[in-house]
Protein backbone atom coordinates (compact mmCIF):
# COMPACT_ATOMS: atom_id res chain seq x y z
CA UNK A 1 0.00 0.00 0.00
CA UNK A 2 1.53 3.75 -0.93
CA UNK A 3 2.10 6.00 1.98
CA UNK A 4 -0.55 8.95 1.31
CA UNK A 5 -3.15 6.85 -0.72
CA UNK A 6 -6.47 7.72 1.35
CA UNK A 7 -9.10 4.76 1.58
CA UNK A 8 -12.56 4.71 3.20
CA UNK A 9 -12.59 3.92 6.74
CA UNK A 10 -14.68 0.63 6.91
CA UNK A 11 -14.24 -2.69 7.55
CA UNK A 12 -14.69 -3.92 3.37
CA UNK A 13 -11.57 -1.14 2.57
CA UNK A 14 -9.30 -2.30 5.82
CA UNK A 15 -10.21 -6.40 4.82
CA UNK A 16 -9.31 -5.09 0.87
CA UNK A 17 -6.26 -3.18 1.30
CA UNK A 18 -4.70 -3.72 4.97
CA UNK A 19 -2.87 -7.10 6.15
CA UNK A 20 -1.99 -7.83 9.57
CA UNK A 21 1.51 -6.37 9.37
CA UNK A 22 3.22 -3.53 11.95
CA UNK A 23 3.36 -0.29 10.82
CA UNK A 24 1.91 3.40 11.31
CA UNK A 25 -1.68 4.98 10.33
CA UNK A 26 -3.47 8.46 10.22
CA UNK A 27 -6.78 9.06 10.45
CA UNK A 28 -8.82 11.89 8.36
CA UNK A 29 -12.51 13.61 9.08
CA UNK A 30 -12.30 14.69 5.50
CA UNK A 31 -11.15 14.37 2.30
CA UNK A 32 -8.13 17.12 2.11
CA UNK A 33 -8.52 18.17 5.14
CA UNK A 34 -5.67 17.64 8.04
CA UNK A 35 -4.97 14.09 9.76
CA UNK A 36 -7.09 14.05 12.74
CA UNK A 37 -5.36 10.86 14.75
CA UNK A 38 -1.93 9.09 14.66
CA UNK A 39 -1.53 5.78 15.03
CA UNK A 40 0.90 2.78 15.27
CA UNK A 41 -0.18 -0.90 15.48
CA UNK A 42 2.12 -4.07 15.31
CA UNK A 43 -1.24 -5.31 13.36
CA UNK A 44 -3.18 -2.52 11.48
CA UNK A 45 -5.33 -4.46 10.14
CA UNK A 46 -7.00 -5.33 13.93
CA UNK A 47 -6.11 -1.40 14.16
CA UNK A 48 -7.86 0.12 12.08
CA UNK A 49 -10.85 -2.18 11.98
CA UNK A 50 -11.47 -1.37 15.38
CA UNK A 51 -11.50 2.36 14.30
CA UNK A 52 -13.46 1.52 11.50
CA UNK A 53 -16.03 0.00 14.43
CA UNK A 54 -15.80 3.77 16.25
CA UNK A 55 -16.80 5.64 12.89
CA UNK A 56 -15.49 8.73 14.25
CA UNK A 57 -13.38 9.36 11.57
CA UNK A 58 -13.74 8.92 7.84
CA UNK A 59 -10.55 8.37 5.73
CA UNK A 60 -7.24 6.19 6.41
CA UNK A 61 -3.72 6.19 4.94
CA UNK A 62 -0.87 3.75 5.87
CA UNK A 63 2.42 2.10 6.10
CA UNK A 64 3.87 -0.33 6.85
CA UNK A 65 7.39 -1.00 9.03
CA UNK A 66 10.05 -3.70 9.17
CA UNK A 67 10.16 -3.71 13.08
CA UNK A 68 8.86 -1.95 16.23
CA UNK A 69 11.31 0.35 16.75
CA UNK A 70 11.01 1.76 13.16
CA UNK A 71 6.85 2.17 13.50
CA UNK A 72 7.57 3.84 17.30
CA UNK A 73 10.12 6.43 15.62
CA UNK A 74 7.72 6.91 12.31
CA UNK A 75 4.81 7.24 14.71
CA UNK A 76 6.57 10.40 17.05
CA UNK A 77 7.54 11.91 13.62
CA UNK A 78 3.81 12.14 12.40
CA UNK A 79 2.59 13.08 15.92
CA UNK A 80 5.17 16.01 15.84
CA UNK A 81 4.64 16.90 12.70
CA UNK A 82 0.86 17.16 13.23
CA UNK A 83 0.55 17.88 16.68
CA UNK A 84 -1.52 21.23 16.32
CA UNK A 85 -4.12 18.92 14.02
CA UNK A 86 -4.33 15.60 15.39
CA UNK A 87 -7.26 14.46 18.43
CA UNK A 88 -5.01 12.30 20.39
CA UNK A 89 -2.45 14.71 22.24
CA UNK A 90 -0.37 12.22 23.98
CA UNK A 91 3.63 12.01 22.95
CA UNK A 92 3.55 8.11 22.06
CA UNK A 93 5.27 6.02 24.65
CA UNK A 94 7.59 3.23 23.43
CA UNK A 95 6.82 -0.09 23.62
CA UNK A 96 7.59 -2.09 27.46
CA UNK A 97 11.08 -3.06 27.90
CA UNK A 98 12.41 -0.72 25.72
CA UNK A 99 14.96 2.51 26.71
CA UNK A 100 13.62 4.23 23.02
CA UNK A 101 13.27 7.67 22.81
CA UNK A 102 11.41 10.06 20.40
CA UNK A 103 13.94 10.96 17.39
CA UNK A 104 12.28 14.63 17.31
CA UNK A 105 12.09 15.76 21.03
CA UNK A 106 14.24 13.10 22.90
CA UNK A 107 11.30 12.17 25.16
Amino acid sequence: MAWKVLRRLDKDEVAHYVRPHAGVYMLFSSEGGPPRYVGRALKLYDRLRAHAQNGEYKLFTSEYSSSPRQCFDRECTLFHRHQATIDNQNHPTADPGTRWHCPVCGL
